[in-house]
């Protein structure tokens, strides 16, 4: 929970970036935007308040609030974040698993497209910054090797990461189970392969 918070965070700060340096047009007929507010701070602090309340969804009434922010997409982070981060710490035999995730959460990208929510360039970037993310955060978490012989400059390059990781001794070990015994929710191994013993059949 505490790497899939920092790599969520990371992937929306740059997303704050993005949103500033890049303004597209809205995308259809169908995007009203609200009117630039001349009030006071407070209330200006609540428009922006309002759409991690509502999750930036239309049917929440958020999203016609905002016009503007598509650079990248804030959906497919936390969509992609979910499906590395649930492809990476669950058991490698829950293929099926794994494959049902990647569809619904390219269903799920198409369907934003699809609903002019956001340009192709936004969910195109927005997978590609959260993938790069996931992978340098653990892939410089998992090499214990440099961060021991190069802590000094952890320390003072990545203060953050060297205080979220400095208990974490190399990859983290995959012991998630169901508690339950479902082989059908995983691939088979491969046909059982039974002989013949003197006490009878054994596997």
């Amino acid at each position: 929970m505490r790497r899939f918070l920092v790599i969520v965070g990371l992937a929306y700060s740059m997303r704050c970036v993005t949103m500033i340096v890049t303004s597209l047009s809205v995308t259809g007929y169908h995007v009203h935007c609200g009117k630039k507010m001349f009030d006071s701070v407070w209330s200006k602090l609540g428009r922006a308040v309002a759409p991690s309340i509502g999750l930036g969804m239309t049917l929440t009434g958020q999203r016609e609030e905002m016009c503007g922010d598509y650079m990248y997409s804030g959906h497919t982070v936390s969509i992609m974040t979910a499906c590395l981060f649930f492809t990476e710490y669950t058991p490698s035999r829950c293929r099926l698993f794994h494959f049902l995730a990647w569809v619904t959460a390219g269903a799920s990208l198409f369907f934003i497209v699809a609903a002019h929510e956001h340009y192709t360039v936004d969910v195109l970037i927005a997978m590609i910054v959260t993938s790069l993310v996931f992978l340098y955060y653990h892939t410089l978490a998992n090499t214990r090797a440099h961060l021991h012989r190069e802590v000094n400059k952890v320390r003072v390059w990545l203060p953050f990461f060297y205080y979220l990781e400095a208990k974490v001794d190399g990859v983290v070990p995959n012991e998630y189970e169901w508690p339950f015994r479902c082989p059908s929710l995983s691939w088979s191994q491969g046909p059982k392969v039974w002989h013949r013993s003197k006490s009878g059949l054994v596997d």
